[in-house]
């Protein structure tokens, strides 16, 4: 989806541990269920995120079932969330949404190896379709999902990425259609908890969260980019580095502040995920380090929401580059 969420779960508390593997391979079931096993390709952490967030919003907590053995968990069985909770279907119609619109987006850009045309990009494209009508065809039936209905469209937009980076001239236009996608999920999994109260802080959060996440991508490509040839939005906006860093940082602060706003009855997955990550990609630009230095450099401190604590990884995280836990 977004590819920010990249959870280190070594580092969390073993119960919590267990409730982000539930929603992960809810989310993954959830998506074989509805239109096969090739469907389980589109499982991302972001998109269990939002299912995540939904039942952190709910007065108890998710329904779950026992899962069969699976080689992802060294074919144990586990606990996972059932499939008609409401958080894992929005995370499902979310994951395939996205996912169409990255191909769409990619086939504009007519990129080489990937679905734009081909038998196998064909392919591909029809799964997803097929996959968001039956989607579609099950929340029709459920009033709650309905709730959630007008979220396709509002990640329409992402289709239209390729087109907007084609003419835009400021940065905030290039990150719009996402800033505006995320936000409207973000905003949905309050509908579905039934807390219309966080509706609008949670839609500025995750426009907030979504402009975050597509500045830190340009930032992350940059390099690869301008060694290629290929479109970057700093440079296509003249955007300097420094000037994006900042604008991560104020994204970051606008996250932790509505996140503050939000009434959740259980935050202790919700808040590693989203702040963990964000904090991760902002120690990354204050501190490139290459893999030798890191290994010299060990523990160090990193800021996490309102708490700062000494970092538990040894700069060969699971989970990217810098500090990724929570050690508040």
């Amino acid at each position: 989806m977004l590819g920010l969420v990249r959870s280190c779960s070594t580092h969390l508390d073993p119960a919590v541990r267990r409730l982000w593997r539930a929603h992960l391979c809810g989310l993954c079931l959830m998506l074989r269920d509805t239109a096969g096993q090739p469907a389980r390709a589109f499982t991302n952490t972001d998109a269990a995120l939002l299912s995540a967030l939904v039942e952190a919003q709910q007065p108890r907590p998710a329904a779950t079932r026992t899962a069969g053995p699976c080689a992802l968990r060294g074919m144990r069985r586990a606990e996972v969330i059932a499939p008609a909770e409401l958080g894992v279907r929005l995370g499902a119609t979310a994951a395939l949404t996205l996912a169409s619109a990255k191909i769409g987006d990619r086939a504009a850009e007519r990129e080489e190896g990937l679905c734009g045309s081909g038998p196998a990009g064909r392919s591909t494209v029809g799964l997803l379709r097929v996959t968001e009508r039956r989607l579609g065809r099950r929340a029709g039936a459920d009033a709650p999902v309905a709730a959630a209905a007008h979220v396709p469209d509002a990640l329409a937009g992402l289709a239209e990425q390729a087109r907007i980076e084609s003419r835009a001239t400021e940065l905030a236009e290039v990150t719009a259609p996402t800033a505006s996608a995320v936000g409207a999920m973000f905003a949905a999994s309050a509908g579905l908890a039934g807390c219309p109260e966080n509706e609008e802080a949670l839609g500025e959060l995750g426009r907030a969260y979504g402009e975050f996440a597509h500045l830190a991508d340009a930032l992350e490509d940059l390099p690869r980019d301008r060694a290629r040839g290929d479109y970057n939005p700093l440079d296509a906006t003249g955007t300097s580095v420094d000037a994006a860093v900042a604008r991560l940082q104020a994204l970051r602060d606008t996250v932790i502040d509505r996140l503050g706003r939000v009434e959740l009855r259980d935050d202790r997955l919700v808040r590693p995920l989203l702040l963990t990550a964000m904090a991760t990609v902002l120690a990354a630009q204050r501190t490139p380090m290459t893999k030798k230095s890191k290994k010299k450099l060990g523990r160090r401190s990193v800021e996490v929401g309102e708490n700062a604590g000494d970092c538990c990884c040894d700069g060969d995280c699971c989970c990217g580059d810098g500090c990724c836990c929570d050690c508040s």
